[in-house]
């Protein structure tokens, strides 16, 4: 009688294991690379997205993708999560950079859906070493910092600062400069 694997019932069973090297460093350089030639042009130093898309799509998506699949074939969910969710998230930037000018909104939803993962990741984290907690806090950082940017630039360009002047003051003026700010949910 054979089991499900063909083997005889009752047979010893040798498994053999793949050994693999850990991809981490891989992964980790293709991050820490990719963003600190994106600051490049967040900070001016240099100009247009044009020069970063090679170092999105090869550091930033292939060697974090390569990294992922190392790690599930380690059988370590948690980083292959991980790689493998910040090398699509490199690759999506880079066809964002590649396609022009971004709809703001949403790569500002796409920030807060990373933020929140990420929040997960920080929180896993912390319970598997002091290192890769201080990797995912930095990233937290991060993403807070772009999610506020695109708030800043959604209000500038979709709500306009004279709307929501005249409604702050509309409702100022309303309240004769009492109880305004009691009474400011009202408004919104």
């Amino acid at each position: 009688m054979r089991d499900i694997g063909g083997n005889k019932m009752g047979e010893n069973v040798t498994e053999t294991k793949l050994r693999v090297a850990n991809p981490a460093a891989l992964g980790l350089m293709g991050l820490a690379v990719v963003t600190f030639v994106a600051c490049s042009q967040k900070l001016g130093l240099t100009e247009g997205y044009e020069g970063l898309l090679p170092w999105a799509f090869f550091l930033g998506g292939f060697a974090q993708i390569i990294a992922s699949g190392i790690e599930f074939k380690r059988e370590n969910t948690f980083c292959a999560t991980a790689f493998g969710a910040y090398g699509l998230f490199w690759f999506a930037i880079g066809m964002t950079w590649y396609n022009g000018s971004p709809n703001i909104e949403q790569l500002g939803f796409a920030i807060l859906g990373y933020l929140i993962f990420n929040t997960y990741m920080l929180y896993g984290a912390a319970a598997l070493n002091k290192g890769l907690f201080a990797v995912f806090l930095f990233i937290e950082l991060l993403f807070f910092t772009l999610l506020l940017n695109f708030q800043k630039r959604f209000i500038r360009h979709k709500i306009g600062n004279t709307c929501l002047n005249k409604t702050v003051a509309g409702r100022y003026k309303e309240q004769g400069g009492k109880g305004f700010v009691a009474n400011l949910g009202a408004s919104f």
